[in-house]
């Protein structure tokens, strides 16, 4: 993965990994139309550091506030009342059966790894219910009206992040609004629970480097490691600013439409390359 490739990932990666249309659909199609190779392992990792800084610089008020909240209910012995003191259990229940099933399939590897065929299938089928939850949405319920409940069920739809296509956000999403939530409310809890599977998915996928090699990994130079990373990470934080700002006014429709046309892209490129 050369430096030039590695930039134009990043900045991909940077534009999709935090809108609900599957960066794994993304990465599919510019491998497939460049013919260049799928992001995985260390160089995966360099992507997966830049959109955990990204959470971690974007949202630092609110981790400052949440971890201060935590603290004082471990030393002074509290009951949870304000949403501060909540979040962390809210976060650890929304979470837990992720991180679970995935040290459960990871002896599985065929599994995690997507195929063309399945990113395609994915793309269009897991548009439906986003669509259908939007649609239906009562949307009457705000961050302050999160409970166990609503967390566990939260968890179970981010599962769906194993199906390769689906899209992380995108599962996610659709559970919030089938629960009625705003969708402005329900992005930055999202984004909450998303920090630490980033964090996960980081650490594992850097724990084989070693730092004081020449290069971060065969084929992959610290500048390429590092402009993969420094990329994602600024175009993440422009990307995640305005979605933030601007999701409660507009629908997922174009996202929907959107998410289509990547699947008709990929298919019609994965059908030249095949067929040539």
């Amino acid at each position: 993965m050369n430096t030039f490739q590695a930039a134009i990932y990043g900045i991909i990666h940077g534009f999709v990994e935090f809108l609900p249309v599957s960066a794994e659909a993304h990465d599919a199609f510019l491998a497939t139309i460049l013919s260049w190779p799928i992001p995985e392992g260390i160089f995966a990792g360099s992507l997966s550091l830049g959109a955990f800084l990204t959470l971690l610089v974007y949202f630092r008020h609110d981790w400052a506030s949440i971890f201060s909240s935590l603290l004082q209910l471990i030393f002074l012995r509290k009951k949870p009342q304000a949403l501060d003191e909540h979040m962390p259990f809210f976060i650890l229940i929304t979470t837990l059966p992720t991180v679970a099933v995935y040290f459960i399939l990871k002896e599985y590897q065929a599994f995690l790894q997507p195929s063309t065929e399945l990113v395609i299938l994915s793309l269009v089928v897991f548009s439906f219910p986003l669509w259908l939850a939007h649609y239906f949405s009562r949307q009457n319920k705000k961050i302050y009206d999160w409970s166990i409940k609503d967390c566990f069920v939260l968890g179970l739809f981010q599962l769906l992040l194993f199906v390769p296509g689906a899209g992380r956000h995108a599962a996610v999403f659709t559970g919030a609004l089938f629960l009625n939530y705003r969708k402005d409310e329900a992005a930055k809890f999202i984004f909450f629970t998303y920090a630490p599977i980033t964090f996960l998915e980081t650490y594992l996928l850097l724990k084989p480097i070693d730092w004081q090699s020449e290069s971060a990994a065969h084929g992959l130079s610290w500048m390429s490691f590092s402009v993969a990373t420094a990329t994602t990470f600024f175009f993440g934080l422009i990307v995640l600013n305005a979605f933030l700002k601007g999701i409660q006014k507009k629908n997922f429709n174009g996202i929907v439409y959107y998410r289509v046309l990547i699947a008709i892209g990929l298919g019609v490129t994965y059908w030249l390359k095949t067929t040539a």
